[in-house]
């Protein structure tokens, strides 16, 4: 008896809160279209890692994410449209760090895994910093290629 991957099992997207959030935070620029597409491609890189250990859906969504960009299929970009959202990352394959970290966030919102956003909307490297069980931070940076214990707090190892 496997898992069933449906949006009421892995997200409340009817959640007046979270469609907030995500107007605020994720979608930027993206038409309820675009953003829809965006979600549908978060949903396949989740599904198969809902009933995994936190560190298991955290290594999970950041390899997947870095597969796109060491396969070749994405673009780094801090002019392109949709370079900081998860419809550039997901679905038109051209994004900077920020996008990759929206994409990264959409994902874990998904999942309900709850995230900080560090260096967002600053020329910066951005990532997500994930609360962890014991009380640790973990690193989710699919471009930055790290994903595992904060090594100080707001710390990045490679930046």
């Amino acid at each position: 008896e496997g898992y069933q991957a449906d949006d009421k099992r892995l997200h409340h997207i009817t959640s007046c809160k979270r469609q907030n959030h995500w107007e605020e935070v994720l979608k930027r620029k993206c038409t309820d279209e675009e953003f829809a597409q965006a979600y549908q491609e978060a949903l396949k890189v989740v599904t198969p890692l809902a009933l995994m250990s936190r560190e298991d859906q955290l290594y999970g969504i950041a390899s997947a994410l870095r597969a796109v960009v060491d396969d070749g299929s994405m673009a780094y970009s801090m002019e392109a449209n949709h370079y900081n959202d998860p419809y550039g990352y997901f679905v038109l394959r051209t994004a900077s760090c920020a996008g990759c970290a929206r994409a990264t966030a959409l994902c874990l919102d998904i999942l309900g895994i709850p995230y900080e956003h560090v260096n967002e909307n600053q020329y910066s490297h951005q990532w997500c910093r994930v609360p962890m069980e014991d009380g640790s931070y973990w690193i989710c940076d699919a471009f930055g290629l790290y994903c595992g214990p904060e090594p100080e707090p707001y710390q990045h190892p490679y930046f």
